[in-house]
């Protein structure tokens, strides 16, 4: 659960009328931020923000595994988003943005759809943990200039809302430690304020404090919309050094820096483990990389070892780029361990880090000219062999 949290919103200096809602319960929260005609985008956030807070409790018991909690958001929002279409038919719909604690404390899980975004506060810097569905996300993906892709005249045309047609919301999970807070909002904040700026100043205060001092700067800055902000307060454990020297020691990182380390820190699940349990297998379809972090295991092939995995080592890199059926199987020799990178966890870091993710890319690109040799000798060793017969 989360330590603390508080929310507030308010109507901005421009509009007439409130279309954002807020709903929170113990390791929950949820911002909705309407779009319609009058009292259409109200009515759509409601709707969305209760079917996704009638769902809050299942949506934490998932929380401790990866791929169920992904399955029962998306199950979440496409029900959130059938009862708004069946209520407004299309006059009226919502983003939205959607925060669950993990099970064991050690993180959150966040979901959304739209531009109503999530940002992670640690000391005095800031994370942006979602990227907007809209057209100058698109742009961006395609390699347009930041300025000009701001400037296109359909830019904040959303690619996918609450109430028009299907959803599939973007799930990652987030580790914390103590003194973090996740901040989720709406347009109506980040598009009158830099966050960044300001996350010293709200880290340093109470909650309901910076959530005032959030929606005052807003305003203060124009109020072009409405305001809502939801602070939350993280536990956490405090071994965010630790995590970033067992980055530093991964040869897969050797590329990053210091700032796309701590970027990476917050998207990898961890994955406690126990003698003889298979962490990979031979044949299956993978799609995440293991990191070790304590223990070892060992890989093989057909029953036959290949190598010993000790910490620092990884496997199941080349699953980042594709599905990919393992070679080997990986089992733990020893209680350890390990950090899980997804690949749909390292596709949004690389979505919202360009730059992050052109190194991670060389370098994985590396790791498969290097299979790639190391295979081509093989069949000329074989070749040889069988030309001698």
């Amino acid at each position: 659960m989360f330590e603390g949290m508080q929310a507030g919103t308010d109507v901005g200096r421009s509009r007439s009328e409130n279309q954002d809602v807020v709903r929170m319960a113990p390791g929950f929260a949820v911002v909705c931020d309407g779009m319609g005609g009058h009292e259409g985008g109200a009515v759509a956030a409601r709707i969305a923000a209760d079917a996704l807070h009638e769902r809050a409790g299942e949506l934490i018991d998932a929380g401790g595994d990866g791929l169920a909690i992904t399955a029962a958001f998306e199950e979440a929002f496409q029900e959130a988003a059938r009862r708004v279409e069946a209520e407004l038919e299309g006059v009226g719909g919502t983003t939205a943005v959607c925060a669950v604690a993990t099970s064991d404390g050690l993180g959150a899980f966040v979901a959304h759809v739209g531009d109503s975004r999530a940002y992670l506060l640690r000391g005095d810097g800031v994370l942006r943990l979602t990227r907007d569905h809209n057209y100058e996300q698109v742009l961006l993906e395609r390699g347009l200039d930041p300025d000009r892709a701001a400037e296109h005249p359909a830019a904040s045309k959303l690619t996918q809302a609450l109430g028009f047609g299907p959803v599939v919301p973007d799930v990652a999970r987030v580790d914390v430690a103590p003194g973090d807070r996740l901040l989720l909002c709406s347009d109506g904040l980040y598009d009158m304020v830099d966050v960044g700026s300001l996350a010293a100043a709200v880290h340093e205060r109470a909650l309901g404090t910076a959530v005032e001092l959030l929606i005052g700067e807003a305003n203060r800055a124009g109020g072009l919309d409405n305001i809502t902000v939801a602070l939350l307060e993280c536990a956490g454990q405090p071994d965010l050094s630790q995590i970033l020297a067992h980055l530093r020691s991964q040869t897969l990182f050797e590329r990053l820096d210091e700032s796309e380390l701590r970027s990476l820190a917050t998207v990898l699940e961890r994955r406690p483990f126990r003698a003889g349990e298979e962490l990979m297998g031979e044949g299956k379809v993978g799609t995440d990389c293991l990191l070790l972090v304590r223990g070892k295991a060992h890989a093989s092939r057909a029953g036959v070892h290949l190598t010993t995995i000790r910490e620092g080592g990884h496997a199941g890199e080349l699953a980042l780029i594709r599905p990919w059926r393992r070679t080997a199987t990986v089992t733990a020799t020893t209680d350890g361990m390990a950090f899980v990178l997804t690949r749909h966890a390292f596709e949004s870091l690389c979505a919202l880090r360009p730059t992050l993710g052109l190194r991670l890319h060389r370098t994985l690109a590396l790791r498969v000219a290097d299979r790639l040799a190391d295979l081509t000798t093989r069949i000329e060793k074989v070749q040889r062999a069988v030309d001698g017969l």
